[in-house]
């Protein structure tokens, strides 16, 4: 099971077990991050024990290991011993990482799919795929999901530069991200814009983190 971080799984946790409770994020409960752990847990299970939360954090883990050695083999061909060691190394990795278990492993899962789509099958499933990936993603870490479209709408006019063709796949799945993405900011805008609490999200999950965590760190 993924372990229970003392700082920041924790603090995710108590926030969960507070929306279960009918308090509102944000509002009565001042966390930095973005609100997908907590409501998934506060949701699902209504007053959880710190186990539940754990079961729920390891299957929720093991899904998406799955997934993303799936599509793994199919970017590389690789056998399923391969596929095995992957997933071993995935597990590994967010043993030792267990406060960002959901955003790491959609991050990865959204490259890999993406690497999919670019180098072995166009299809509009994969840009679903794609666009619905990139939403998850904001709602666990708005400023990975963010990063990605910045650093790879980079690489595709770096490499629209150079080839002095324009790479009509990577700039479609490029806009599929985007637009998962841009979908999942804007719900997220307006549940709070009816909350009327936008300012203070703003506060706590952009202001607090830039200005005050990253030049402590």
């Amino acid at each position: 099971l993924i372990p229970i971080d003392q700082f920041d799984t924790a603090l995710r946790l108590l926030a969960s077990h507070y929306v279960s409770q009918g308090l509102i994020l944000y509002k009565d409960i001042g966390i930095v991050y973005p609100p997908g752990m907590a409501w998934m847990f506060g949701l699902l299970i209504p007053f959880g024990s710190i186990a539940q939360y754990n079961a729920l954090s390891a299957t929720a883990f093991l899904i998406i290991s799955l997934v993303v050695c799936r599509f793994w083999g199919k970017v590389v061909k690789q056998n399923t011993v391969s596929m095995a060691f992957l997933f071993l190394a995935l597990a590994t990795f967010v043993r030792y990482i267990p406060s960002e278990p959901f955003s790491l492993l959609l991050t990865v899962l959204l490259c890999v799919v993406h690497m999919y789509y670019l180098e072995h099958q166009q299809s509009k499933a994969l840009l679903v795929s794609l666009g619905l990936t990139s939403a998850a993603l904001a709602f666990f870490r708005w400023d990975t999901g963010l990063l990605y479209i910045f650093v790879m709408g980079g690489v595709a006019i770096f490499q629209s530069v150079l080839s002095r063709t324009l790479k009509k796949d990577m700039y479609i799945s490029l806009l599929a991200i985007f637009a998962g993405y841009l979908m999942a900011i804007s719900l997220l805008f307006f549940v709070f814009s009816g909350q009327n609490i936008v300012d203070q999200v703003y506060n706590f999950i952009i202001t607090i983190p830039t200005q005050v965590i990253l030049p402590f760190r």
